[in-house]
């Protein structure tokens, strides 16, 4: 597993990568999958647990976080 750090005010954030190659956000230890990358580049990350009604989400721009909402339920 490959991973690499994002620009943050903490220095628990970072991508980590899946054996099959999918990219997972680590924040604070809550893992976000990869939702939705828009054309202009940001990426929209959702918590691992949206399935289970959690509604925490991740805008980022290259390697930094834009925006955070990271109100987790669990």
């Amino acid at each position: 597993m490959d991973s690499m750090q994002l620009q943050s005010k903490s220095n628990t954030t970072r991508i980590v990568f899946e054996g099959d190659g999918r990219p997972t956000l680590v924040v604070g230890g809550h893992p976000f999958g990869r939702h939705y990358v828009s054309s202009g580049g940001r990426v929209r990350w959702r918590c691992r647990r949206y399935n289970h009604q959690c509604k925490a989400v991740i805008m980022t721009f290259g390697q930094n976080l834009i925006t955070t909402k990271l109100g987790h339920n669990h």
